[in-house]
């Protein structure tokens, strides 16, 4: 599928991954703490960004460090989160070296 214009709509969403990527570098940059406070559910971002499949965002978190093991209230990890929604590259990223 495309836009109208003849742009997969898979190839738009790498460039806002990759976007989001640079972004997320500015911020923690800044500030750290984004990378692990947990939000709704127990949620930290790596959680988030698996479940949206981004692989760029998370590469970003996991070389800043997070804890790619942490549960959710829920009790899922970030990747067992990509593996239910079927994000396999996310999910082989998430258990590389874990």
């Amino acid at each position: 599928r495309d836009d109208g214009i003849g742009i997969p709509k898979s190839y738009q969403a790498d460039v806002f991954d990759q976007n989001m990527a640079e972004s997320l570098k500015e911020h923690l940059a800044k500030d750290p703490s984004l990378a692990s406070t947990p939000g709704d559910h127990g949620w930290t971002l790596l959680h988030a960004e698996a479940a949206a499949g981004n692989k760029a965002t998370v590469k970003v978190l996991l070389a800043a460090g997070v804890d790619r093991r942490s549960k959710a209230e829920n009790g899922m990890s970030p990747q067992e989160l990509a593996s239910v929604l079927g994000w396999t590259e996310v999910e082989k990223l998430l258990g590389e070296s874990a």
